[in-house]
């Protein structure tokens, strides 16, 4: 099963987008091998990336980034590279317009995957802003992703049985 989370802070502070982004690829167990972002030239330096997209609209006051966490529940047995798959399928949803960083985190309970993506728009310098509709249509599309993710791994241990 899959639980989303919105993180309700509103990061207005511009050095949160530094501080949320060192906090989510800290090593949390899994040695940074379970990082990745897109739209990001370098993940070493993707707080600069956001703050130059912002720099570059004359973007810099109000929300700074949304922050999101996907946790997988235990008994579906969901492993790192699996869920940096899940990870990158949900990057797509916003990909075509916003700079998105994302960490798996295994040093809990609950393998989760902790996303952060810049409230301005590298296209054309548009704010993120969503409403209920756009919410829930985004929940749609995770669930989809992870049902999708789940079967394509299910069918490939499937396929290693066979032989």
């Amino acid at each position: 099963m899959l639980f989303l989370k919105r993180v309700n802070n509103a990061y207005h502070e511009p050095d949160s987008v530094e501080a949320v982004i060192n906090y989510i690829l800290r090593n949390n167990g899994n040695n940074g091998a379970y990082t990745g972002g897109v739209n990001i030239l370098d993940l070493g330096n993707a707080a600069e990336e956001f703050s130059f997209i912002k720099r570059l609209f004359k973007k810099r006051t109000g929300v700074q980034i949304k922050h999101f966490i996907a946790s997988f529940d235990t008994k579906d047995l969901f492993v790192g590279p699996q869920a940096v798959e899940f990870a990158y399928r949900v990057c797509a949803y916003y990909a075509s317009r916003f700079q998105i960083v994302f960490s798996v985190h295994t040093n809990t309970k609950f393998m989760h995957v902790h996303f952060v993506v810049n409230s301005v728009s590298f296209v054309d310098g548009a704010k993120l802003h969503e409403n209920k509709a756009e919410l829930l249509n985004f929940e749609r599309y995770c669930r989809s992703v992870y049902e999708q993710t789940r079967h394509d791994y299910d069918w490939a241990k499937e396929k290693l049985r066979t032989f």
